[in-house]
């Protein structure tokens, strides 16, 4: 199972899986400058057809820890966002907290102890 695909079973809601909209979250857009959500996430890791050449001409990441940066943005966006909100146990900002640790779990193990991406 890929990393992504085990971080989109845990969020069984669906929360982190589309863009956020306006009419989702009240006033997102003020507090949150960089949206990200797995299925852009995915897009931009996806290469295009068109072979090697194109895909390198047209890649979104072009290390490993810019991927990785992305993917911690999604957990950081919404605890930032719901901080304030939801400060209790079962609140968004704990399940965005507890993805992203499995996600620095699930990314150490895949890329080895010395990993490439970083923890924070």
């Amino acid at each position: 199972m890929s990393v992504l695909s085990e971080l989109e079973n845990f969020d069984a809601n669906d929360i982190f899986a589309q863009p956020v909209r306006p009419s989702q979250a009240y006033n997102y857009f003020s507090f949150i400058g960089r949206p990200m959500d797995f299925a852009t996430w995915k897009r931009n890791l996806t290469a295009p057809a068109g072979g090697a050449a194109a895909a390198a001409k047209s890649a979104r990441y072009a290390t490993v820890q810019a991927a990785y940066e992305d993917l911690q943005r999604i957990f950081l966006n919404c605890m930032h966002y719901n901080q304030e909100i939801d400060d209790h146990q079962g609140s968004l900002a704990k399940l965005a907290k507890d993805l992203l640790a499995l996600a620095q779990k699930r990314l150490r193990e895949v890329l080895g102890a010395g990993g490439g991406a970083k923890k924070t």
